[in-house]
């Protein structure tokens, strides 16, 4: 009878012992899973980001901060969904609002030459023409080469075309 029991006893911490092990990495799997269909997690980084952020060039202490998207391409900014906004950081991570969904991106500056990573940003709809805007804002985005500040304001263009006009945001 000793013997039996005590045989009971090891398969039933042995049967535990594998429930913990199989549950662990079910745990770690469901999060895998809902971290691919979501957004990204706040602290993943955007593909590409691997890369040295600020290249050989600390990123300019007026530079730094959050910015407010006023033009297109000369054409005022109209309010249709989320006032775009953007948000820079002395590592070179960028954050924002694109019109409708949140963003983040990473700005590498390389002898005065200014780019942005691929944008990762949520999946959520929003009315039509602040989706047209947010699409806009991304591509333009994505095409930046150059920049200049001039007090309050930062200029970003695309080759030698200007693409974005940022204001300050009052903190």
């Amino acid at each position: 009878m000793r013997n039996g029991r005590s045989h009971s006893g090891v398969v039933i911490l042995v049967a535990l012992a594998a429930a913990a092990c199989g549950s662990g990495g079910g745990a770690e799997s469901q999060a895998s899973r809902e971290t691919k269909g979501g957004s990204p997690p706040a602290a993943s980084s955007p593909a590409g980001a691997d890369v040295e952020a600020t290249g050989d060039q600390e990123l300019p202490a007026d530079l730094i901060g959050s910015w407010t998207l006023v033009e297109i391409d000369g054409v005022p900014v109209t309010e249709v969904g989320k006032t775009p906004t953007l948000e820079i950081v002395s590592d070179g991570s960028v954050s924002g609002v694109g019109g409708v969904n949140r963003f983040q991106t990473q700005l590498k500056l390389v002898d005065g030459r200014m780019s942005f990573g691929p944008v990762a940003a949520t999946k959520m709809a929003g009315p039509p023409e602040a989706m047209d805007l947010e699409s806009t804002y991304f591509t333009r985005l994505g095409a930046v080469s150059s920049y200049e500040i001039d007090g309050e304001t930062l200029r970003l263009w695309a080759d030698d075309d200007e693409g974005l006009t940022l204001e300050r945001t009052a903190e």
